[in-house]
């Protein structure tokens, strides 16, 4: 039989594929037998998404008039805030869910694909041993938070 060039690419695509919808399914597991929000961050950041979608990017923080973000403000979280933007008509609760399901596999996806680039047997499988071997690490993945976002993009950059 001959094979063709893009014959593995392809293959290589559906695995990638089918590893993300997996580790969503696993984050999304997570955040729904997460009955509420552990921490009282989340619904700041759900508000701030629903202050981006009212009133654009936000360069000031007027109503905190007292302090120095009133007129200097910068988001260090930005993008973890976009995130919630489109589902700010939804609870923040839900929103919350949403958000910490797409953090969570955007984490796993990343140490996945670093795990498959550095030829790792089993990549998937070495990707969610954090979350059962330490209960720590899954509290924290449990967490809607946007240093969820950044371990990510740490991976990856590294």
């Amino acid at each position: 039989m001959v094979k063709r060039v893009g014959d593995n690419q392809l293959g290589n695509r559906w695995h990638i594929l089918v590893m993300a919808i997996l580790f969503l399914l696993v984050a999304g597991t997570v955040q729904y037998y997460t009955s509420y929000p552990f921490d009282a961050d989340t619904a700041y950041h759900a508000a701030v998404g629903q202050l981006i979608r009212d009133h654009g990017i936000l360069h000031s923080f007027p109503w905190t008039p007292f302090s120095i973000l009133a007129d200097h403000y910068a988001d260090k979280e930005l993008l973890f805030h976009l995130l919630f933007v489109p589902l700010t008509d939804l609870s923040f609760v839900t929103a919350a869910k949403i958000v910490g399901t797409v953090s969570g596999a955007a984490l796993l996806l990343a140490l996945y694909l670093v795990l498959r680039a550095e030829r790792v047997r089993f990549a998937g499988i070495w990707a969610l041993v954090p979350i059962a071997a330490s209960g720590y690490f899954f509290f924290r993945f449990a967490l809607v938070r946007p240093f969820i976002l950044s371990i990510a993009l740490t991976v990856v950059m590294l």
